[in-house]
């Protein structure tokens, strides 16, 4: 269970970076209208705490369910989306980011839930 907070953390911390520092290297100039730097700003903001909670809650799981269970339903709608953006929203030459966050996602998803019976007995290796 600490490892796959971690990994969490992990996950979420690039998505912070991703959107308060580079996504005017990953998206066209024109697109990026005050109304989406704003919007991305709002969620990378959103991704760093949530990063923030995930590592913390690493360190002691079985006393930070809260955390964990906030991971497992951010995991559950992060999967939702993304199945929704590579169903209908998106083009395929875009789809790759969104096929990729969908795998880790669903991976983590699995593994917490997974590791809720060992959390629930206090048994956390890891």
């Amino acid at each position: 269970m600490k490892t796959l907070l971690r990994v969490a953390a992990l996950v979420c911390a690039v998505w912070a970076v991703l959107l308060l520092v580079g996504k005017e290297r990953w998206v066209v100039a024109d697109d990026l209208t005050p109304l989406v730097r704003a919007l991305a700003n709002t969620l990378g903001v959103t991704y760093v705490v949530l990063a923030a909670l995930f590592a913390g809650a690493a360190i002691a799981p079985a006393a930070n369910r809260a955390a964990v269970y906030a991971g497992i339903l951010l995991m559950a709608l992060n999967t939702v989306n993304e199945l929704y953006q590579l169903l209908v929203l998106l083009p395929l030459p875009l789809a790759t980011v969104s096929l990729v966050n969908l795998v880790v996602n669903i991976a983590l998803l699995v593994g917490l839930i997974e590791g809720l019976p060992r959390l629930a007995q206090g048994d956390t290796p890891n």
